[in-house]
Formats: structure tokens, C-alpha cells, sequence
């Protein structure tokens, strides 16, 4: 981060500064040595959120047991790593690994997977995504930060590393 302080020339300043780290700091102010009485209070939020950055979590992303409920964590950050906060909008879909397309069967299980897929915002710029796959295979698994309100597929930024594969 950085500070930048200026003379407004009227017995007053100004006081720039950037945090990377959100959180709640304490500013204080000194003039000519002497420390200026009482502080402020500055609470940094998180920026928008940054696909590149975000990260999943948990062995659901990449191993699935058929038949059974699996699940993973999408976390949201920004730029600086920060957690993102909550409200966010994800796509997660599940599609059968390239080298199983035209399987008729794994098709049908990735397609009621991602129908019934679920995800929950925790509230705190995480997000756990539940499914459940009724056939062992391998799958290609799909995450992206939904960009608008539209539900299309082409209306998501997808996570690096996405499709992960799913076994």
C-alpha cells in the first residue's frame, strides 16, 4: 500500500492511502513530531472479485465417489487475495471427460449432476458446491464467476484450472 499526504494550504490536509490487506486499521497523525489527539477508524473491504485469483477447496473438485453427495468450496477473491465477501454468482457444470464423449451413460450421469447440483453462499466469500454423480467415470468439471444476470453458459469468467478433472 501506499500514503500520500498534501497541504491543502488552509490549515488542513489530505490523507490518501491504499491497503491490499482488507481488514479494519487505525490511523493516526502526527505534525512536526507531536502526535495529533484521537484516530480514525478505516475499514478496507475487499475489491471485485478476480477469477484469477479465486481457488477451490476440498477433494470434491477432483475425486467423486458414484452414488454418493460430494462437495467442494469455491473461494471468491480479489485481486490481492483478499476474501471477496458474499452474493456472488457461480456456474459450475459437469460434462463427461472428452475422452468419454458419445457415452450415452456418462453423458446422462453429468447431466443430472449439474441439474441438481447446489450452490450455497456461506457468507463469508466462500461457497460450497454439492453434487452427486450416479456413475463412476471421468468427468470434466466447470467453474466460472457468473459476469451479469444472464444464465448462459457464455455469461461466465472461468476459474484458472477450469474444466478440473473430475474421477
Amino acid at each position: 500500500g501506499w500514503v500520500r499526504v498534501s497541504d491543502r494550504g488552509d490549515g488542513s490536509y489530505c490523507v490518501r492511502f491504499v491497503r491490499r490487506v482488507a481488514g479494519t486499521y487505525e490511523a493516526r497523525a502526527w505534525l512536526h513530531g507531536e502526535a495529533v489527539p484521537g484516530a480514525l477508524l478505516c475499514r478496507v473491504s475487499a475489491g471485485a472479485v478476480c477469477p484469477a485469483r479465486c481457488s477451490l477447496r476440498g477433494d470434491g473438485y477432483t475425486r467423486c465417489t458414484a452414488g454418493a453427495d460430494d462437495h467442494f468450496y469455491v473461494e471468491a477473491r480479489d485481486a490481492f487475495g483478499n476474501l471477496a465477501g458474499g452474493g456472488k454468482r457461480w456456474r459450475v457444470a459437469i460434462e463427461p471427460h472428452p475422452q468419454e464423449a458419445g457415452d450415452a451413460a456418462a453423458e446422462a450421469a453429468a447431466a443430472a449432476a449439474t441439474s441438481s447440483l447446489a450452490v450455497r453462499d456461506c457468507g463469508d466469500g466462500s461457497y460450497l458446491v454439492s453434487y452427486s454423480l450416479s456413475r463412476a467415470g471421468r468427468y470434466a468439471l466447470h467453474v466460472g464467476r457468473r459476469a451479469g444476470q444472464r444464465e448462459a453458459a457464455e455469461s461466465s469468467e472461468a476459474l484458472v484450472g477450469s474444466p478440473f478433472q473430475l474421477l
